[in-house]
């Protein structure tokens, strides 16, 4: 089954990208603006399709959008978890989440994605 009832849960080989970027506080933040580009380019670099969701809008909004879209990976970025040094990596299938170092998050992805 692909689909819930948040929206669509598409395979990584269809799915219009394998990993959504989003930003919390992206306009207030530096710190979240930086490791945000970061990620981006390196999950990049590692070959992994990857966009980053720069809107200015509730986090909550941004979160509907992409279950809804159905992108199977969504690490959040935020002040609070980079304090400790970790994101957030959320399966769309299940909605699990683990907060992790940004390079375990390549780590992973790279495996699960491969």
């Amino acid at each position: 089954q692909n689909h819930d009832d948040r929206g669509m849960i598409w395979p990584a080989s269809i799915a219009p990208f394998s990993v959504v970027i989003v930003a919390l506080g992206l306009n207030k933040s530096q710190a979240v603006r930086v490791a945000s580009e970061n990620l981006y380019a390196a999950l990049r670099e590692a070959g992994i399709d990857a966009i980053f969701d720069d809107r200015d809008l509730r986090p909550g909004v941004m979160f509907a959008d992409w279950e809804l879209i159905g992108v199977p990976w969504r690490v959040t970025i935020g002040d609070r978890g980079l304090a400790k040094g970790e994101v957030e990596l959320t399966a769309r299938r299940g909605l699990q989440t683990e907060s992790l170092s940004p390079e375990d998050v390549i780590a992973l992805l790279k495996q699960r994605l491969a």
